[in-house]
């Protein structure tokens, strides 16, 4: 699937002739079906932090998915190949549901190309904001249609499901088990960095200068992007610390275009990392 594309996302362009197509330099095989098939390798289950949200408060969800042993789903930016999930929601008068929010991916180089997943047990966090002037006991029924790709070393299969959970509007008591499950979930979520990075374009170089702190522990860190065709995700990166920044150098794939941004997500111990948002400034001090 083209880089960033949703699969299946109402108003897409991408056909799956197209998916197809990028697959192939994986040596992967997609599902012949004409219809997408019903969860066969990642099984998906809705959960909610409070099962009695309160009037007008904002409660926690979660798609918790689960693959297969040796099967895997992707990051919202996938790589060189694959496709985010994407869900369309059913819902009451009133509710609000944010945008799905992603843990930090591993990844996965294959036939020299990289792709952003995940191969274990991952949830992607949202949240519920609750109509204000709901009467207490009022039942609250939340249902979608999830679809997401679901790959294998030899095979990808485009797979949907239903996810509903049913609430009921209430006091927002959370057990403390629903908080320890969703906790851990929050865990996995890159923390937003307070302060900017900056960005610097030139002779096919990006290096990005990230604040971060000298006393913070650094352990095979690497930079996910984001923003889409801006970086060659299979090229190597060179992180190097200098002061209280992190120099992240890669190479470019923008043809010369002025960079006016770039997001993304920096790991510092293989697990856990910072969303960074950077901006072009002064001139970054090359990695020694």
């Amino acid at each position: 699937m083209r880089r960033g594309a949703s699969l299946d996302r109402p108003g897409s362009r991408l056909t799956r002739r197209l998916l197809r197509e990028s697959l192939r330099p994986l040596g992967l095989l997609l599902l012949a079906s004409a219809a997408m098939a019903e969860a066969a390798h990642i099984r998906p289950l809705l959960d909610a932090e409070t099962l009695q949200p309160a009037p007008g408060s904002r409660i926690a969800l979660a798609l918790s998915m689960i693959p297969e042993r040796g099967w895997h789903g992707y990051w919202q930016n996938p790589g060189d190949a694959g496709a985010p999930a994407f869900v369309e929601w059913t819902l009451p008068a009133g509710a609000v549901m944010g945008p799905l929010r992603y843990p930090v991916p591993k990844r996965l180089m294959t036939q020299g190309l990289m792709n952003y997943v995940y191969d274990r047990p991952y949830a992607l966090l949202l949240t519920l904001d609750v109509g204000r002037g709901l009467p207490r006991g009022t039942s609250l029924s939340i249902a979608g249609r999830a679809r997401w790709l679901a790959c294998s070393a030899t095979l990808c299969v485009p797979e949907q499901a239903p996810v509903s959970i049913n609430l009921v509007v209430g006091e927002g008591a959370i057990s403390s088990s629903a908080r320890a499950r969703f906790d851990k979930w929050r865990r996995q979520l890159p923390v937003p960095l307070s302060r900017p990075a900056t960005l610097e374009d030139s002779a096919g170089l990006i290096r990005i200068s990230i604040p971060f702190s000298r006393t913070h522990k650094l352990s095979n860190p690497y930079f996910f992007p984001f923003t889409d065709r801006v970086i060659d995700y299979a090229a190597p990166q060179r992180i190097t610390r200098h002061g209280d920044r992190l120099i992240v150098e890669t190479k470019a794939i923008t043809n010369g275009a002025r960079l006016s941004s770039l997001d993304g997500l920096i790991t510092f111990d293989g697990d856990h990392g910072f969303s960074v948002s950077a901006l072009p400034g002064h001139r970054s001090p090359p990695g020694q």
